[in-house]
């Protein structure tokens, strides 16, 4: 199955029960953007696990920071 196919089997039971399936762009950075500082890192290599805000200061896991994130753009 593609990801299109996932993507309309997900809204088709999501309506069904009730729910919203909500889509992040295929560019949207949940692990580059500072959740506190909401500052985006342009450059990042994937090896980088734990960076530091340049504005707030605050130490972010990358994981972390990413499901943050997506859970607030939802």
């Amino acid at each position: 199955m593609g990801f299109f196919e996932l993507q309309l089997q997900l809204e088709y039971k999501a309506k069904w029960e009730g729910g919203l399936v909500v889509v992040a762009g295929r560019w949207f950075p949940p692990s580059k953007s500072c959740l506190i500082g909401r500052t985006v890192q342009e450059k990042m290599l994937l090896a980088v696990y734990e960076w530091r805000c340049p504005d707030c200061g605050t130490l972010q896991d990358r994981e972390v920071n990413a499901a943050k994130n997506l859970l607030a753009y939802g």
